[in-house]
């Protein structure tokens, strides 16, 4: 409970809402220690409330509210977007070539590989489109 930093990497509300997250987070840094958090929030208009694994996504003035919700600082805030639509694209096009290969040494599995890819297609265009990628960089209250 003593570091001096740590990393959330987009893993989403693996400990809940963005409060508790960050709850969590400070607990394990010392006084002046750094919060690395790389996630995202809902673009203006965004309505995926009700998708699975986005139930604690917020506006950007709710999500930096619920970050900031302890006194700590904001020293940086990155927009990782563009970053993560490249690597989301590519990605996307080896699990395409993957299934492909798993298809033709497995056709037995042929329907569930390619409900897979559709999957992550989906998710690529929700990501696209409704999430705003942004990388905080909190610094832990000195008082």
């Amino acid at each position: 409970h003593n570091f001096d930093l740590v990393i959330l990497a987009s893993a989403g509300s693996v400990f809940g809402d963005n409060k508790k997250t960050v709850g969590i987070l400070r607990s394990q840094i010392k006084t002046g220690g750094y919060i690395f958090i790389d996630d995202g929030y809902l673009r203006e208009g965004s309505t995926i409330f009700d998708r699975k694994g986005y139930e604690y996504c917020m506006t950007y003035q709710d999500t930096k509210d619920a970050l900031l919700s302890f006194g700590d600082r904001m020293v940086a805030e990155i927009n990782t977007s563009e970053v993560s639509w490249n690597i989301n694209y590519e990605y996307h096009k080896l699990i395409e070539k993957r299934g492909a290969e798993l298809i033709k040494m497995h056709p037995e599995v042929a329907a569930d590989i390619i409900q897979y890819i559709n999957d992550q297609a989906e998710e690529c265009e929700v990501l696209d489109k409704e999430i705003e990628g942004m990388l905080w960089i909190l610094q832990k209250n000195i008082n």
